[in-house]
């Protein structure tokens, strides 16, 4: 890149820190237990394939926004999407797609009580949560048809600023594009390498985990603790594993994730 980005933009992907200790290692253990090692991602992660799936989830963005605005006026209750999509994955567990839920129940009590409070009716509170769930089941199921029938051929390419403070990561064929602060790039690479994945490159890998949490977006959806927390758990506890993280937050290699086909170790694969 031969222009430097400003800081503090809500399209760079940014990571905290992480630790290995001696007793991080046995991650085919980890997985089996926490069953993070029935996800089936032999082919992959694909960036056109997860393009597709962002332009479906901003679509139900914009569909619920669409939903709650009349004669000009929104009637949008602050973080309705957040809180939906939540509940949705919540009680669409084991669903189609890990972005895009399928709910086993329509009118999502989250969304229609959001509604309700924001001056619905009851039943214009359950029409509108049942459409935006035969929307996103209607997504999720694309997506897995054209999951089965295209091949990925994407081509990832890297650009480094010149300052080395952020890696930007390109694909042509997906008109797609990720932009990663350096220390996130580089705490993605040591993950990969002690994980030994395999599954596909390293680049294609990290667009793809950037791509799944910029569409997330908003607020919410993050936790952690100062460094000095982990470290007590760490050394008076023999904590060795974190049951909610992500590769970006992860203090710990070993750790279970929203997104399990992201950046995500393999029980085949051997750790040194």
């Amino acid at each position: 890149m031969s222009k430097k980005k400003s800081k503090g933009k809500n399209d760079v992907v940014v990571a905290s820190p992480w630790h290995i200790s001696a007793g991080d290692q046995d991650t085919k253990t980890f997985l089996a237990a926490t069953g993070s090692d029935s996800v089936d991602d032999a082919a992959g992660p694909s960036v056109w394939l997860e393009s597709q799936r962002t332009n479906f989830f901003e679509g139900l963005k914009v569909q619920l926004r669409r939903e709650c605005t009349s004669e000009g006026q929104s009637r949008y209750p602050s973080m309705a999407f957040e809180r939906w999509w939540l509940s949705a994955k919540d009680l669409a567990s084991g669903g189609l797609d890990p972005l895009l839920p399928t709910p086993k129940v329509a009118e999502d009590p989250a969304l229609v009580s959001d509604l309700e409070r924001s001056g619905f009716s009851r039943k214009a509170a359950s029409e509108i949560a049942r459409r935006l769930a035969s929307s996103s089941e209607a997504a999720a199921v694309a997506i897995q048809r054209t999951a089965a029938k295209k091949s990925s051929m994407d081509v990832v390419e890297m650009q480094r600023s010149e300052e080395g403070d952020e890696v930007l990561l390109l694909c042509k064929s997906a008109g797609a594009r990720v932009r990663v602060s350096g220390f996130a790039y580089k705490k993605l690479k040591k993950l990969y390498e002690f994980h030994g994945v395999q599954s596909c490159p390293f680049e294609k890998a990290v667009m793809v985990l950037g791509m799944r949490y910029l569409a997330l977006g908003g607020t919410g959806f993050q936790l952690a603790l100062p460094s000095a927390a982990w470290r007590v758990l760490q050394e008076d506890f023999a904590v060795q594993a974190e049951c909610f993280a992500s590769p970006l937050n992860c203090w710990f290699p070993n750790y279970c994730s929203a997104f399990p086909d992201c950046l995500r170790p393999s029980a085949s694969d051997k750790v040194s």
